[in-house]
């Protein structure tokens, strides 16, 4: 629906202006849906160690866009400086980025098995 407005909206310009406008489509992924599983567990996961996060959708093509093909997905992201993101001038500090990673590094032991595991064990993978 998006994209039809789009050529529209071209092609309506296009006879405005007497212009022809040449367009290459570049890219044509669907969405993917994120395991809702995955969200749930991340989620919980900040409740336990008290981060303040929110859920949200993101259009962005990330990695995990093909990694629902293989198995549960969920993504992890930090705060930016103004919000920029996918930008040159995005910034985060080390205090927007270590709950991030604390996060992961808590999800992947989790989703490893090994999150419970005692401390002699867990050596192998730290």
């Amino acid at each position: 629906m998006v994209i039809q407005k789009l050529f529209q909206s071209i092609k309506d310009t296009e006879e405005k202006r007497g212009l022809i406008i040449h367009h290459i489509r570049t890219n044509d992924q669907a969405p993917v849906v994120l395991s809702e599983e995955v969200i749930q567990e991340l989620s919980k996961t900040c409740d336990e160690n008290e981060y303040a996060y929110q859920l949200m959708p993101s259009g962005a093509g990330h990695d995990a866009m093909n990694m629902t093909k293989l198995c549960p997905v969920g993504l992890v992201f930090i705060p930016s400086e103004k919000g920029l993101s996918h930008n040159p001038k995005e910034y985060s500090s080390i205090e927007q980025i270590a709950p991030g990673a604390i996060i992961l590094k808590k999800e992947i032991l989790k989703w490893a098995g090994v999150a419970d595991r005692p401390a002699e064990q867990k050596k192998i993978v730290q």
